[in-house]
């Protein structure tokens, strides 16, 4: 079998997949219809035992696995779901806990500032600046970091 990616995933295959989903298991769609799905994953001993169940049923699809080497899968990951490398200098904020998520991975809500988590079930704040994120971690709130030029850090900010 080919243990290699295809060259090229379009954009309706990779939504079958949301991106947290990806990143959390390591996997890629490249293939779809309407019961089943086919993932790239690593070629590693017993990855699929141990995360098939769990994929399954954040995906409610049958599953077609394919065996890649995780060096081409990471890469292939990073090129169709970008990482933003936000670059801070003489930031002090602290994070307790620094959250995967991002801001545009919320559940939006009623107010512009304020997402939903998925994950934790908590509401997030969006903050933008350090007086901002102080008082919210003061509320014992989830913070949102994203400054004026907008890169973003999420997660439960310390009270000096």
């Amino acid at each position: 079998m080919d243990k290699h990616l295809p060259s090229m995933i379009d954009e309706e295959t990779l939504q079958i997949v949301p991106e947290r989903i990806a990143r959390l298991f390591s996997v890629l769609p490249i293939a779809f219809d309407a019961s089943s799905v086919t993932l790239c994953c690593p070629d590693e001993p017993d990855y699929v035992i141990k995360n098939e169940e769990e994929i399954r049923f954040a995906l409610n699809r049958s599953i077609h696995w394919r065996p890649v080497h995780r060096q081409e899968l990471e890469s292939a990951m990073d090129r169709y779901f970008p990482r933003s490398k936000p670059e801070i200098q003489n930031c002090e904020v602290r994070f307790r806990f620094r959250c995967p998520s991002r801001w545009s991975m919320l559940t939006p809500t009623n107010s512009p500032d304020q997402r939903k988590c998925s994950e934790c079930n908590r509401l997030v704040y969006r903050c933008s600046t350090k007086s901002e994120v102080e008082w919210n971690a003061r509320q014992g709130r989830c913070v949102a970091f994203v400054p004026l030029h907008d890169s973003e850090f999420l997660g439960e900010a310390e009270d000096d």
